[in-house]
């Protein structure tokens, strides 16, 4: 983390590029970060000292693969990858919780890491509205498989309390209520004598479960109901309103996918808060065309496109650094995530 380098002597200010364009499109540029003079390595690469300490060199050493609808999965075959990736991340001789939602992300981790241990400790966020509680399916999986779970109550009250230091332990933008509750849930895992944790996170992203893929699957046309049966994902997910610049990504593309839409009306709204001449700064920048810079979308369909977008922005720069690590490594606690095992990925 950039705190980290400010110990070291760096001195500590904005990057007020990246801070505009993370106030845009939620999320901070793929080599940058929100701070002045710190950068952050690509998703899938990594930097090469030489040996005479010359030069600093970045590499790819792995990218998402295209995907290829003609090939047929066996559920078979996603079944065992899934089970060796859970237990290739079971720590040897040490204990490990996992992370409940109770939906089937989570819950199918649990229930394979059930097969190889005899004791299994799980943690489940509740809240007290029941729209948002999902303790009842939690509880029904922890029962079925005899796990021992953990109940983390949170209210209104403990999520503004816990915003501020979420925000700076992960040094990102929390674009909604999850960044309190997955710092809180990472404390009370640290409080218990965890050190590990496995997760179901990744799994929308490598078997495509959010809601706008399958807008883009349907080439933005909405089904009967789409709305009302995706009501977490409104105006986060799933636009609504008037949208920033999408023009850049609809010349190139030839489309624009449905996640960049809502992140742009989100971007739209946000961009009401901030000063008028910060944002005459930038009057003529286009966010969402920049996070097309080194893509590799050619030959890529819309889906995959979509997808390979998501990858590169929302996973690599929120769900796994600011919502992951930040919130986790800041209690000592590291979250081991099966579903994005590269083996498994490239399966699916």
């Amino acid at each position: 983390k950039a705190k980290a380098l400010f110990a070291a002597g760096l001195s500590a200010g904005w990057d007020e590029k990246s801070f505009h364009f993370a106030c845009s499109t939620q999320y901070t540029p793929a080599q940058a970060t929100l701070f002045a003079g710190v950068s952050q390595v690509p998703p899938g690469h990594h930097l090469v000292l030489t040996a005479d300490d010359s030069s600093v060199v970045t590499r790819a050493y792995w990218d998402l693969p295209r995907h290829q609808p003609e090939v047929d999965l066996e559920v078979d075959d996603f079944g065992h990858a899934l089970d060796v990736a859970v237990r290739l991340r079971l720590p040897a001789g040490q204990k490990c919780a996992f992370q409940l939602s109770g939906g089937l992300d989570s819950a199918s981790v649990v229930a394979l890491a059930c097969q190889a241990l005899e004791e299994t400790d799980v943690f489940t966020v509740s809240f007290p509205h029941p729209d948002y509680d999902e303790l009842a399916l939690a509880e029904e999986v922890a029962e079925r498989y005899g796990a021992r779970l953990h109940r983390v109550r949170l209210d209104e009250e403990d999520l503004i309390n816990a915003l501020e230091p979420a925000v700076r332990h992960s040094e990102g933008l929390a674009v909604n209520g999850h960044l309190s509750a997955k710092f809180l849930l990472a404390r009370a895992i640290h409080e218990q004598g965890f050190k590990v944790v496995l997760t179901g996170e990744g799994a929308d992203e490598v078997l495509l479960g959010y809601p706008h893929f399958r807008q883009d699957l349907n080439a933005g046309v909405l089904e009967p109901d789409f709305l009302s049966q995706n009501r977490a994902s409104a105006g986060i997910m799933l636009s609504a309103g008037p949208t920033l610049a999408l023009g850049g990504v609809e010349a190139e593309l030839g489309w624009v996918p449905s996640f960049l839409r809502a992140k742009a009306a989100l971007g739209h709204r946000l961009h009401q808060v901030l000063k008028s001449d910060f944002l005459g700064s930038y009057r003529e920048r286009d966010c969402f065309h920049e996070m097309l810079d080194g893509a590799d979308l050619a030959g890529r369909d819309r889906l995959d496109q979509a997808s390979y977008l998501w990858c590169k922005s929302a996973l690599c720069n929120y769900i796994l650094s600011t919502l992951g690590d930040g919130c986790e490594m800041s209690h000592s606690v590291e979250a081991r995530l099966p579903f994005l095992d590269h083996h498994l990925v490239e399966l699916v």
